[in-house]
């Protein structure tokens, strides 16, 4: 950039001669400052508008949280993405929507004290009803979603009058747990100033909130708060014993039977160290889009003329004037700047910064990505591959963060419905909605094996209430058995039928002839992306 100093220079190593007029530099530096301001004014004013956006933190501001390593501040920055990113809960739907969360009881029978069948039965019937009664598949997918945001989830299982139950959730940040019960669940502590109101020296509960709570925290609360206030005769009003009297007695230990408490691993977001790529990502996307900005830019450059005597043909009064008529006629043009000068000009790029720009941007997505652990074909697909893998991976994940979801329900339905003599196992069937057809195909060979034709049933998406009812209509009230010939299968076939069945096939292929040859077609997921490209090319 050509400064004025650097004019003075040139001005004052030309030695003028007598006929030239010696200008004064005060003068000349003003009416270029004019000529500047002047493009400046009408190229905001007509060409640019300022959005508002929101906050975002740098790249340097997310590291020194990570370092910090402070869960509230991890939560909030957790949150604030989540809100920011579409990335960010992109990722976090992909990971807690992924499991079908179908699930299955299993009655465990003693071997020393075997249960009456009707009871075995009942038992088992009325746990898969009370547990597909909790609406699973929306329930856990959206806790998971919490737990992958906040790094935990703590909520309340409190029963309804008419005998259902709902997931109460809770602030994490009135919440914790330290401990562990005898029924391998975290024990949730739940702070009860979270109802108390501070208004001066006055202490008042929030009493629309606390009648949405469980009775056991309304009951220890209400003790919690006598013991820390004490009442103004006089006034009628409540203040707090001494500063400290809200501290004794704050963490309410709530039993397994009602506290809820989910996490993996430890209490902290999981996937707050992709924030930081996430951010850098965001960055080079903006020089990009700068970039791309920039090569549709044009600037109209006009040299003021000069005489043969190397002198202005106007004034810088009248160039003034020149450049503003011309910024005026281009103002509704945003993508044309104006630039009048009294000297030749020329703009050189040091390298190729946009395609040097475009493959860091890549580089930042693979960062990403790589960083989450997941495969970016997941989300910009361009080939098939790997993604297979990624998605076992995946679920592999999914799975292990899921184990707490089956303990928990393991824990109720052996409470709602107890018997010494066998013990009900639930357990979430490692089926995703990506592997639902090749896992059916899975326990469907092991059932004509002889293994469970429930299992079967259920990884076809059947509810296990459901199968059982379907069991009992169909056998004992339809008869369908007997009304209906079901297709031939190593179910419905002795091995005498499989035999004539199959020289009969013999003798049907002996008199046909066939001329396709070559393995079995593949379908979607099957075919490499080589198989795909041959495909394509024809």
């Amino acid at each position: 950039m050509i400064t004025g100093k650097d004019i003075l220079k040139v001005i004052n190593s030309v030695k003028p001669e007598k006929h030239l007029q010696v200008r004064d530099f005060t003068n000349f530096k003003k009416g270029l400052e004019d000529i500047a301001s002047i493009s400046l004014n009408n190229y905001n004013k007509y060409g640019r508008k300022t959005y508002g956006t929101k906050e975002r933190r740098t790249s340097e501001e997310i590291d020194q949280i990570l370092m910090r390593d402070n869960e509230q501040e991890l939560r909030q920055l957790s949150r604030d993405y989540w809100n920011l990113s579409g990335l960010y809960r992109r990722l976090i739907m992909y990971m807690s929507n992924m499991l079908t969360y179908d699930i299955l009881v299993v009655p465990k029978i003693s071997t020393s004290k075997k249960p009456e069948k009707n009871k075995l039965i009942n038992g088992l019937t009325d746990a898969s009803y009370f547990i597909d009664s909790l609406n699973i598949e929306k329930e856990f997918s959206r806790i998971m979603s919490t737990m992958l945001v906040d790094g935990v989830y703590y909520g309340f299982f409190k029963e309804c009058p008419n005998n259902k139950y709902i997931f109460q959730d809770l602030d994490p940040n009135y919440c914790r747990t330290r401990y562990k019960s005898a029924n391998d669940m975290p024990v949730l502590e739940f702070d009860l100033t979270y109802f108390v109101q501070i208004k001066g020296r006055e202490a008042v509960t929030n009493v629309d909130e606390l009648n949405l709570y469980p009775k056991y925290v309304v009951k220890n609360y209400k003790k919690y708060f006598d013991r820390a206030t004490t009442i103004d005769r006089k006034t009628g009003k409540t203040y707090l014993k001494d500063k400290n009297s809200l501290e004794e007695g704050r963490w309410l230990i709530i039993p397994d039977s009602l506290g809820i408490v989910f996490y993996y691993k430890d209490t902290k977001p999981f996937f707050t160290t992709v924030i930081e790529s996430i951010e850098d990502l965001n960055e080079y996307k903006g020089i990009e889009k700068s970039l791309d900005k920039q090569e549709l830019k044009k600037i109209l450059l006009q040299t003021i003329p000069m005489n043969d005597q190397g002198e202005l043909l106007f004034s810088l009064e009248e160039a003034n004037e020149i450049h503003k008529a011309a910024v005026k006629m281009l103002r509704n043009n945003p993508d044309v700047d104006v630039f009048t000068t009294m000297a030749e000009t020329e703009m050189l790029d040091v390298q190729d910064s946009a395609q040097a720009n475009r493959d860091n941007l890549e580089k930042m997505e693979r960062s990403f990505y790589n960083e989450a652990g997941v495969s970016k074909n997941l989300f910009a697909s361009d080939g098939t591959t790997a993604l297979d893998y990624s998605q076992k991976v995946d679920m592999a994940l999914a799975l292990d963060m899921s184990k707490p979801f089956a303990t928990f329900l393991t824990y109720h339905a052996n409470r709602k419905f107890p018997n010494k003599k066998f013990f009900l196992e639930v357990s979430i069937m490692p089926i995703t909605h990506y592997n639902r057809e090749e896992m059916f195909d899975l326990y469907l060979k092991g059932a004509q094996y002889g293994y469970s034709k429930i299992m079967a049933g259920v990884a076809s998406g059947i509810k296990q209430s459901n199968l059982l009812s379907l069991i009992t209509l169909e056998n004992e009230y339809l008869n369908l058995a007997e009304t209906m010939i079901p297709l031939q299968s190593s179910h419905t076939t002795s091995g005498k039928d499989v035999q004539e069945e199959a020289k009969g096939d013999k003798n049907k292929d002996s008199n046909a002839t066939d001329d396709k040859g070559g393995a079995p077609k593949k379908d979607g997921m099957e075919k490499s992306d080589k198989t795909r490209q041959n495909e394509e090319s024809k």
